[in-house]
């Protein structure tokens, strides 16, 4: 099963700065341990750091956010919502972005 998760995820992961990152970091971890689910992350940073990283756990893609109503415009809910649509993933969980996941239908929010 492939499994797609969006949001804040730490840049290093075990390391999480906050809240959001920390039940992130929790859930893949945990769900990491269950054998065939394959773990695809798209988390929005502000950080410049953007890419795919590979990890032991699965793929992060990490996509930047902008600062203010531009960037929570043109890349949450343009840049992040297309990485999001154009994955196939069985299940797609969207932890923190109420906005997001109404934006993609059949998704699960946390």
């Amino acid at each position: 099963m492939k499994l797609l998760m969006a949001g804040q995820f730490p840049l290093e992961p075990g390391r999480p700065q906050g809240g959001v990152e920390s039940a992130m970091n929790s859930l893949v971890l945990g769900l990491s341990q269950i054998p065939d689910i394959d773990i695809e992350i798209i988390a929005n940073t502000e950080s410049t750091k953007t890419g795919t990283t590979e990890y032991a756990f699965g793929r992060v893609t990490y996509v930047h956010i902008g600062p203010g109503i531009r960037g929570w415009a043109r890349d949450l809910h343009g840049l992040m919502v297309r990485e999001i649509r154009r994955r196939d993933a069985d299940v797609v969980h969207i932890q923190g972005h109420a906005s997001v996941a109404s934006r993609v239908p059949g998704s699960i929010l946390t």
